[in-house]
């Protein structure tokens, strides 16, 4: 299923895959850039600038040794060479970040020797020494999507993204809370009351606006909003002067949710 992603300021057709995310990019139509991986190992390592690893290194004086002076690291294990050589080098896995190093891997619990590019994680699996599968790429797209809170690949009835990148839920007109226009919000979380401003945001903002029309919206249909929201508005205390007091979503685009 594709779903959609913010790609800068634009809106992005996006689709899931274990190890990485294809997206579309119109700009590009015509070249073999119209479509490109996400940059998953940037997204999974922010904020890890400081670690040891990450640090830019010094060139290794080896044979075998390939040094990235872009970004100031090496990788110096043969078979990740090896790797880098024969499975699409620049173009498909993005400059080298970070040195080698022991990690743990959050999806299968497994510790590897690792070593990440702006577009992949290459791991190194022993047991499969001598095989095709002694390197393979860490599953970025599944760690990615997980903390998106789509593990699936689709968006649930009710629920949100950590950082409110994604909502999905049920519009709700509830003419209780605003005696002159009603309160149109989308309701994230199945349980709680109409007054609880944890469980709804209130959708502002011109793509809201376009979207809402174009789909001829109506109380009780499943939703996916796009778009952001900010701490301080979860945080504010209720303003009497307001008739609507549920968070404000800015939402960039909106689309009906399938039942599930």
């Amino acid at each position: 299923m594709s779903l959609w992603a913010r790609g800068g300021t634009q809106p992005l057709v996006v689709q899931y895959f274990e190890r990485n995310r294809f997206e579309h990019h119109p700009e590009n139509a015509g070249t073999q850039y119209e479509v490109l991986l996400g940059a998953f190992g940037r997204v999974v390592t922010a904020g890890r600038e400081n670690e040891e690893p990450f640090k830019p290194a010094e060139p290794v004086k080896t044979r075998d040794a390939k040094y990235f002076p872009e970004t100031q690291h090496n990788i110096r294990l043969g078979a990740f060479v090896t790797y880098w050589n024969t499975h699409g080098g620049l173009s498909i896995h993005g400059y080298l970040i970070s040195e080698q190093f022991e990690e743990k891997n959050p999806v299968d619990g497994k510790t590897y020797l690792v070593q990440y590019f702006e577009r992949s994680r290459f791991e190194y699996h022993p047991e499969n020494v001598g095989t095709p599968y002694e390197v393979l790429l860490g599953q970025l797209g599944t760690e990615v999507a997980r903390k998106k809170g789509y593990p699936y690949g689709w968006y649930p009835l009710y629920g949100r993204a950590a950082d409110y990148s994604w909502v999905s839920g049920r519009l709700v007109f509830d003419g209780r809370l605003c005696i002159v226009c009603g309160c149109t919000t989308v309701r994230y979380n199945q349980t709680g009351t109409f007054l609880d401003k944890g469980v709804s945001v209130r959708q502002v903002g011109p793509g809201w606006e376009a979207g809402s029309a174009q789909l001829k919206l109506t109380s009780g249909d499943f939703l996916v909003l796009f778009g952001s929201i900010s701490q301080q508005a979860l945080d504010a205390e209720p303003n009497p002067s307001e008739t609507c007091e549920k968070p404000r979503y800015s939402t960039d685009k909106v689309q009906r949710n399938p039942a599930r």
